[in-house]
């Protein structure tokens, strides 16, 4: 999480000294360019307050989606097995650092769905059945916790608007890839890997 505080430092700072200089030379006119410089150095700092922001010209930034699904899955009652290192190797040749962030909720849902596929058929229920059909008979049985299901519904559907073009806020993906290993540990315990 370091790494996204310091992004944020220097995104707020940088946006900080352009608002600072704009107002210095340009006759000191607060104009739509000083209000927006100066959105881009706090918003990072509201992302906790804020679920999504929508700009001008369909840029959209989604901050707390995946973190919120994902504390879902890592915080019910049972806590998933030790994270050996094994595990986490595996997961960082899922998650390559030069993949952008759309990328890297795609990896975290595929990973999930195979896991979810192959819970689903340990315990009898059809493996070619919808995800929402899955869940529901995952819930059903009691087989995971609903704060699991709903957690890895969050995900899922964050990594399908991911496939398809959605915006993601970087900082969500680097924080989902560092908590991926524990979310998939999770299921693995379930699935009895």
């Amino acid at each position: 999480m370091k790494n996204t505080t310091l992004l944020r430092t220097l995104v707020s700072v940088v946006a900080i000294v352009l608002l600072i200089v704009h107002i210095l030379f340009p006759k000191a006119v607060v104009d739509a360019i000083s209000l927006g410089l100066l959105l881009v150095a706090i918003l990072p700092w509201l992302s906790s307050l804020i679920q999504s922001a929508k700009f001008p010209g369909g840029w959209e930034i989604t901050f707390r989606d995946v973190e919120v699904a994902a504390q879902k899955i890592v915080s019910s009652k049972k806590r998933p097995r030790r994270i050996k290192k094994t595990d986490k190797k595996k997961v960082e040749k899922l998650f390559l650092p030069e993949l952008d962030a759309n990328l890297l909720l795609v990896s975290l849902r595929i990973e999930i769905e195979k896991r979810l596929r192959l819970l689903s058929q340990k315990h009898g229920i059809p493996e070619d059945r919808s995800i929402r059909r899955m869940f529901e008979e995952l819930r059903k049985r009691q087989i995971l916790e609903p704060s699991i299901l709903s957690g890895l519904d969050d995900l899922i559907s964050a990594g399908n608007r991911a496939a398809h073009g959605g915006s993601i806020e970087p900082g969500a993906a680097t924080w989902a890839e560092e908590v991926a290993p524990e979310i998939l540990a999770t299921l693995d315990e379930k699935i009895g890997k």
